[in-house]
């Protein structure tokens, strides 16, 4: 599969997994200036901000690795961004990490993973 297949299967799977949790999927691969954010959910009051990274093999890096300072700063722009175009700055709100490994069929949902 190229990159750009895995990484939306990954986020297919990682939407039907959080709505199976109970989130309620608002956004999808929402997109502001060069920034991107894969899932934008809502659940228990809370707006979340979902950063899927998709693997075909097993990948056993920590999950503070995953997601570097540079791509959270772009990330945290780019959701307040989003909450600033819906009047939702008083929302709490809180970045996940879904990590899916497509050979294993495993799913890892790692909450609240930086501010």
């Amino acid at each position: 599969m190229k990159k750009k297949e895995i990484g939306k299967r990954g986020e297919e799977l990682a939407a039907k997994f959080l709505e199976q949790e109970g989130y309620t999927i608002f956004e999808r691969n929402y997109r502001f200036e060069k920034g991107e954010i894969d899932i934008i959910a809502y659940k228990n009051d809370e707006i979340i901000f979902v950063e899927v990274k998709t693997s075909e093999t097993e990948n056993y890096l920590n999950p503070s690795e995953r997601i570097s300072e540079r791509q959270q700063e772009m990330l945290q722009r780019t959701a307040y961004a989003y909450l600033y175009e819906r009047k939702m700055t008083d929302f709490p709100a809180r970045f996940d990490l879904i990590i899916v490994e497509l050979a294993t069929g495993e799913i890892y949902h790692y909450e609240n993973v930086f501010f």
